[in-house]
């Protein structure tokens, strides 16, 4: 009788033979960013900390961040918990989707009160609009009340989320009455305690923003490139669509890469974000970012949420053993660099 290895293996060869012709790969196909040295490292642990690191003053175990998408509603406090729930899991960073609902209310506090299924030790950041902020810094007891709520989901800190060209195509859209780096400028003077991230959301930042951002005591950068969900293209799909070449205005990620190693200073940490879908692309990145960075994904992370926590475990277990693999058998290729 055959033993069990005998027939898995007998198994395989015959794998092997229906799916050879459908495996072939074309050269063109071949990734060029990388080198690939097989002879040099052996394989990861799967449970090693290879990918243990410190982001935002805080430790994770993989260099990912569930990116801020949702909030304010049924449908995004069940969502929700299926993400923080999947974070505490595999010890990655999380934002929320827009705190505005906290500004006048506590109607929506459950919505947004995930630091009980995320535990404490994790980095967990709110977040609001620049408008909002806007009109916050100007009304102090409204401040106070929302800060207050801020306090009570245990939030590590606020992401500030850029957005002019959403507002101004955006049908019902806040117009600013300041600059945004003058209203961010005011937060931090008023609140010289709190841990800070500032993200676009759609069409990243230009050389110039990136610089004035280098020169402020913010904590974090999140890129939010031209590339992955862009909330401009959507208000002009809920809207009548005019001035619909406003949409295709941005910068990408490898663009907000050379921004930031040219014009921060300082290393601030980043979350590398605008259209990643996978390990991939976001270890590539994060090579040739200077600052600590993590990759950050809404729309891949949600996409797989909605299937449910255990699609989203699934998914998230790849990638991470997937960057594992990244960084013991993939090294930059430099003249795709300098291309």
């Amino acid at each position: 009788m055959e033993n069990r290895t005998d027939l898995n293996s007998s198994q395989r060869k015959d794998d092997h033979i229906e799916l050879a012709k459908k495996s072939i790969m074309e050269k063109s196909c071949a990734d060029k960013r990388f080198h690939y040295e097989p002879l040099l490292s052996e394989h990861p642990a799967k449970d090693s900390s290879l990918l243990h690191t410190t982001f935002l003053g805080k430790k994770i175990e993989a260099p990912f961040w569930i990116s801020s998408m949702t909030g304010g509603s049924e449908k995004a406090y069940s969502l929700n918990r299926v993400l923080a729930a999947s974070a505490n899991k595999f010890g990655i960073g999380m934002g929320l989707g827009s705190c505005r609902p906290l500004m006048e209310s506590s109607d929506r506090f459950e919505d947004f009160n995930l630091r009980p299924i995320l535990g404490d030790d994790l980095p967990f950041y709110a977040n609001i609009g620049i408008a909002q902020l806007e009109q916050l810094n100007l009304n102090k007891t409204q401040a106070n009340y929302f800060f207050g709520q801020l306090k009570d989901l245990d939030v590590d800190g606020l992401i500030i989320h850029v957005n002019p060209l959403q507002e101004w195509l955006q049908p019902e859209g806040d117009r600013f009455l300041l600059p945004p780096i003058e209203t961010i400028k005011t937060l931090l003077e008023q609140r010289p305690n709190l841990k800070v991230v500032v993200k676009e959301v759609g069409q990243g930042f230009g050389p110039q923003s990136m610089k004035a951002l280098g020169e402020l005591p913010i904590s974090g950068i999140e890129f939010g490139a031209f590339g992955g969900t862009n909330f401009s293209k959507l208000e002009l799909m809920r809207g009548n669509g005019e001035q619909k070449e406003l949409a295709h205005i941005g910068h990408t990620v490898e663009e907000m890469v050379e921004f930031y190693n040219e014009y921060f200073p300082r290393e601030v940490d980043v979350i590398i974000s605008g259209g990643l879908t996978n390990f991939l692309d976001g270890y590539y990145y994060q090579q040739t970012c200077k600052g600590p960075s993590v990759i950050g994904m809404a729309g891949e992370f949600l996409k797989h949420a909605v299937e449910g926590e255990d699609q989203l475990d699934s998914f998230l277990s790849s990638q991470i053993q997937g960057i594992k693999f990244a960084l013991k058998y993939l090294t930059l290729n430099k003249k795709e660099l300098r291309k």
